[in-house]
Order: structure tokens, then sequence, then C-alpha cells
């Protein structure tokens, strides 16, 4: 039911104990929207009811069709992802509604609004719950909730008494501190019985700030709102609004929109171009704290509609080619069967592999990731890759530990054993890693693989079945050359049973061309700052992969892949020119 549309039922004529407003509307709300009275349902829905709560609390709140679309998509539905630019109201719709739902149930609440620091707490979410607070008990000084400033909280507790219980309230949470990300990690055992969960900025996150999610969700009731400027398809903002049917085949149109997401919620984009703003007058501009016709049209003679600038910060919207320069994708994947599984033809022919990733205390940080598969002869499509397992690799530290290089390779050598795997079909990133390299050959053999991604492709190996150019005609570096096989392994419908983390860390890397116009992929020290961990599960996955292929497994034949260069924006052929230009007019003509 619209949220502005009244019922036959009217639930005003009802006898209520308090004619405020506040108490009708936040029984309403209470009650799901509907009551039932002398046999006949009233009220408006969910939506409505938390729009007129609203209204009776700040009178003043400026509504228009984005704060209207934001309430509703709140109230009627669990997950919700917002997209939108600079100025579009995210942020305030997202503290009214917090606090309007801590109002109405002040006992067994629990809400978390997290942004990136402290400083982006006070100016953003927080310093908007503080604001709408003040306010709202200016006019109804009864309203539960008292500010503890020190620690970003609101609570219903009336003191500060060691025995208070002050998971009731609204809590802030900065998700980095001292330059480390640590996300939610310390609230993501709350229980009560109601929990929401408020992402600002998080374009900003990894997507593993949704991992807490999981958690979260195992309260009786539970919301979450993860907004932010679009960026990227894999951070924590482009997972929580994906589409059901993937980003790939989402029609990406410069217009206000929702859609259901593919984790059973639902995804808002609120686009600038689209603001209420324009539905007036040039000039007028009604709607003070939204992004106006001007602001647009000025970015977008300085940065140009081609700009990640412009995309995120003025249309609100995922750029286009968000995903274009990975190398992995999970549309890719999901096109190619690479998530199904495998139907082996004879498991007499069976054979399996490990590729391992190795970190540890001062090398990397990383996880010590290995990586389980079996490769054979499938019923229809020949012979095809599938991933087994993951293994984390236990390294322990302190007084008495082995050697973390030791530990490493007693692991490996056991579990190999145990599963029948000799060593030449194990293998390793190499890559200053000599000591690691000289525990395996010490405790289990010299047999093992060896693999320095830094090192050069080979010059004889071709990239695939089929094809005339070698993998150090084609690639950079060998770390290029061991993802690409992977690439090509997938498009040539020869992987099976990946999983959604193996895809989802195979989407971090991008790719670019060298100044010779080979590909190659970033290093790894950009990716996980740009992501915030290191893509190792699928860095052990292609070691794997380069084991088996040194072990006689071939990559099928196929249709070559050439990466499509990205264009030049607009605005940059624009300032090409015309310094051209300027350089032509003054130049000196021999006489």
């Amino acid at each position: 039911m619209n949220a502005e549309n009244q019922s036959e039922g009217n639930y005003l004529s009802l006898k209520w104990q308090n004619r405020d407003p506040f108490f009708i509307e936040a029984s309403m709300v209470r009650r799901g929207g509907y009551i039932q009275h002398a046999g006949k349902r009233h009220g408006n829905g969910i939506a409505y009811h938390y729009i007129q709560l609203i209204k009776a609390l700040w009178p003043w709140f400026e509504w228009h069709k984005w704060s209207k679309l934001l309430i509703t998509s709140y109230a009627e539905n669990g997950d919700t992802g917002v997209m939108g630019p600079a100025s579009s109201g995210k942020t305030f719709c997202s503290a009214a509604f917090a606090l309007a739902t801590f109002y109405v149930w002040p006992k067994g609440t629990s809400i978390v609004i997290s942004t990136t620091t402290r400083e982006a707490l006070q100016l953003r979410i927080w310093g908007a719950i503080k604001e709408l607070n003040h306010k709202a008990q200016e006019r109804r000084p009864y309203l539960p909730g008292r500010i503890i400033e020190s620690r970003y909280m609101l609570t219903g507790a009336e003191d500060d008494a060691e025995n208070k219980d002050f998971r009731d309230g609204i809590i802030g949470v900065a998700c980095r501190v001292g330059g480390q990300f640590i996300g939610i990690s310390n609230y993501v055992g709350l229980k009560n019985d109601r929990v929401m969960l408020i992402a600002d900025e998080a374009s900003l996150m990894d997507r593993t700030f949704l991992d807490a999610i999981s958690n979260l969700r195992k309260n009786p009731v539970f919301k979450s709102i993860i907004m932010g400027n679009p960026k990227d398809r894999t951070d924590a903002l482009g997972v929580a609004c994906e589409p059901k049917s993937g980003w790939d085949n989402h029609s990406q149109e410069e217009k206000t929109s929702r859609w259901k997401t593919r984790w059973g919620g639902v995804g808002v984009q609120l686009c600038g171009t689209d603001s209420p703003n324009y539905d007036y007058p040039r000039g007028l501009n009604p709607y003070r704290g939204l992004i106006r016709p001007e602001d647009i049209e000025r970015d977008l003679e300085y940065y140009g509609k081609d700009s990640l600038q412009f995309s995120m910060m003025n249309l609100g919207i995922m750029p286009r080619d968000g995903g274009v320069r990975r190398v992995i994708t999970r549309s890719l994947c999901e096109s190619n069967m690479a998530l199904e599984e495998a139907i082996w033809a004879d498991n007499s022919q069976l054979v399996d592999y490990l590729g391992l990733d190795a970190a540890y205390s001062g090398v990397g940080g990383d996880r010590c990731a290995m990586t389980h598969i079996r490769i054979g002869p499938t019923v229809s499509m020949g012979v095809c890759v599938a991933l087994i397992g993951k293994i984390i690799v236990p390294v322990k530290s302190g007084v008495g530990e082995a050697q973390p290089e030791e530990q490493i390779a007693e692991f490996c050598r056991l579990y190999a054993m145990q599963h029948n795997i000799p060593p030449s079909r194990f293998g390793l990133d190499s890559t200053g890693r000599g000591t690691l390299v000289s525990a395996l050959a010490r405790i289990w053999s010299n047999s093992i693989h060896a693999i320095e991604f830094g090192g050069q492709p080979s010059n004889e190996r071709m990239v695939r079945l089929g094809s005339d150019q070698t993998e150090a005609e084609a690639y950079g570096k060998m770390v290029t050359a061991l993802w690409y096989a992977s690439r090509l392994l997938i498009e040539a419908k020869q992987v099976r049973q990946l999983s959604l983390e193996y895809v989802e860390d195979g989407a971090f890397r991008e790719w670019g061309t060298t100044k010779s116009g080979k590909i190659d992929v970033e290093p790894k020290e950009k990716t996980k700052l740009r992501m915030g961990r290191s893509p190792d599960l699928w860095d052990s996955f292609v070691v794997a992969i380069e084991v088996a292929r040194r072990n006689g497994f071939q990559i099928a034949a196929g249709k070559k892949w050439t990466p499509q260069k990205r264009g030049i924006p607009g605005w940059m052929t624009k300032m090409r020119d015309s310094n051209r230009k300027l350089e032509n007019d003054h130049a000196l003509v021999p006489s």
C-alpha cells in the first residue's frame, strides 16, 4: 500500500488514551501498521505510519520523493542498500529512522551506526542523531535517550552505574582507528530483541565489513541500512546493492530507482540529475540540503561526465566500468558454469593438486591459504578443474614453538599424505620465501614446485591450446600469466565448484596494460590498499592450477580474449585539444 494513501478504516477515529500524534503513530508502528478494532482493520501499513511518526517528531523535516522513498524502503525491508550522490539526504533520513525506531522501542533495541572515522561520525550520522534528538526532546521532554558524548552513545539507561545495561540505545562506531580497519568486530556478538546496523560511507569499506551481518541477523528482529556514494561493485556498498540478476544485467539508467538485491533486500539509487530540486524552476531549489542543478553543472564542467568523481558524487550511480578491469568477475564465473558441481565421468582418472600462498609474521601479514583442487574428465565438458576446499594453515607464535616455515612445511606434508597427494603435485608462491622453500625440501621433498610470482612468463608455453602467442608475449609478469590462465580456464568452461568466497576474492584484482601493450595485473600491495586485504585464496588457486599445468594439464582452445581499453574521458580530451591549440597558437614560426 502506498505510504501516503489512507485506508477505509480511519485509525484516527479510534478512542486513543492519548491524542498526541506521536503516541498514536508510535502505537501504530509498534503494531506493524495495522490495528484490529470492532472486527475491522484500521491503519495504512508500516511505511505510512513511520512517515507520520517522523512528521510528529520533527514537523520541519523536508518531505520529497527521495525522503519518502528512503523511509518507505527502510520500514518495509530488512536489508536496504542506498547509492546516491553527495547531499541526497541519505544520512539524515537514516538518522531520523533510527531515532524514531528507538523512541518506539526504547527497551530491547540496539542500533549500531558506523562510518569510517570518529571525525566522520561527528560530522555525519552521529551529528545528525544528536541534532534530531535535541529538537525532538525540546518538543517532548519525556522522550527516552541520554547522550554520552565520550562513548558516542545515546542510551536509555538513566545513569552510568556499572550494573546498567547499555545495549539499549544507539552507539556510534568508527571502523578505522589509528589507520587500521577494525570494522564493527566488537559488536558482531550483539544480542537484543531488535538490532539495526546503519553503515555510512560503505563504499570506503571492504566487503568483509558485511561479514558481521550474518551474526547480527540471528537476532529476533534485524535491519541493515548500507549507504554511500557508489564507487566499485566489489566494495561493501557494491555488494549490498548488487541486483538480483547481477550488475552486468542491470540497466543503469540515470534516474531514481529501486530493485530487489541478490541478498533478498532492496537497492535504492538516488540519481543526482533526478534530484527533487530539478522539479522546480531553475534557481529556486526549495530543498536546501539536496544537490542542486547548479552543483551538478559546475562539477560536470570541472571533472567531466566520464570521471569517477562525477559518477560518485553527482550522478550517484555505479560507474559503468566498475568491474570491467577485473581479471575475474562473478558474471564471468556464472555464465561459464564455474559455480556448478563437477560430474565426473571416471573417478579412477581423478588427480588432486595443492597450491599454497604462504604468509606468516613478518611476511605479508595475510592468511596462510592453501587450495585443494581436483582434475579429471567430466561427463559433458571434457577435462575440468574442480575446487575441493580451502585450507587455512595454522601458524603459532610464542616460546617453544617451531619456526613458522617449519610449521607450514610440516602441515602441508601431513595434509598431502592424508589425501594421497605426492610432493610433485604441490606448489607455492616462492617470492621472498626462500627459507620456506628450503624447509619444505628438507622436511618433505625437493620435488615441490616453487613458483616465482614476480618472475618472467614463459617464452615457450602458449597462453592456451590453439594460440600462437606465448605467455611472455602476452603478459608482463608471471603472476599475470597465472591469473589469466585461471580466467581462460573459466572461459573454456573448464572450472567447476567455485565458492562465492573464491569468486569474490578473484574479483579483487584489476589489470592494466604496459607501455609495450602487454597485459599486467596490479601489484598485490595496490590491491590490498584498495580493497583492504590480499586476494590470497585466488593466489593459492592459481598456484594449484600452475602445478597441474606443469604436470601436463592444458587449457582448452577457445575464443581469444582481447582486453577492452578504457576510453579517454571527454573532459580530458577537451583539455588535451585545448592545450594543443594553445601550443600551436604560440609556436615560433620560422621566417
